[in-house]
């Protein structure tokens, strides 16, 4: 809508530990972008062995004040792990995948709910979406998904399944589909309070 409406929209990647941005397009998005921007000056970044983005730089905050005492939590080459996982280009281009303590493993594989939430998204009629794991005898576990859709183009769970197969496979689809109105928050933040819906889910799903 921001797009249709010439409003300059600019995706970033940044943390609160960095001084706010660590990477920005450079210039304005024009539809869809999976990348959050090339890396900015005085900043370092790379990924670890598992995937982990890691920072340093000058703007890199000293460590956490804790009971009157600044706590590092730069390792010992200095490099920050934000639990953040993602990938870095050779040209500093860096894209966030997911955070690294939402990860469930099912079958085996690492899934990631963030990147399953993006597929679900380009689904014609969802608007929002928001993927939990659920414990299964099979696979360990299972992802579900809470989604909100277009009032007047609702898909139902046929359709959403067939895509889901079309696009990730079996693995990666949800196995449940829950219909939510309203996106309970962490308190003081705009982030969705996952462990919230991860206690709406029926465990007789699995």
């Amino acid at each position: 809508e921001a797009v249709r409406q010439h409003i300059p929209l600019y995706l970033s990647y940044g943390s609160t530990e960095m001084s706010s941005q660590i990477a920005t397009s450079h210039a304005p998005i024009q539809g869809i972008q999976e990348n959050s921007g090339r890396l900015l000056p005085w900043r370092e970044i790379m990924t670890s062995t598992d995937g982990e983005l890691l920072v340093k730089g000058s703007c890199l905050f000293q460590g956490y004040l804790r009971e009157g005492k600044i706590q590092p939590q730069a390792d010992n080459d200095g490099w920050f792990h934000t639990s953040d996982i993602g990938t870095v280009t050779d040209d500093g281009t860096v894209t966030v995948a997911g955070r690294r303590d939402n990860m469930f493993i099912s079958g085996g594989e690492n899934l990631h709910p963030e990147e399953i939430e993006k597929m679900l998204m380009t689904i014609d009629g969802i608007l929002e979406a928001l993927v939990v794991p659920v414990d299964d005898n099979e696979y360990g576990q299972r992802p579900v998904a809470f989604i909100k859709t277009i009032e007047e183009n609702k898909p139902d769970d046929i359709t959403i399944t067939q895509a889901m197969h079309s696009m990730a496979g079996k693995l990666k689809s949800p196995t449940h589909y829950y219909r939510e109105n309203e996106w309970p928050t962490l308190p003081g933040s705009q982030k969705i309070d996952r462990r919230f819906y991860k206690k709406q889910v029926n465990p007789d799903l699995s």
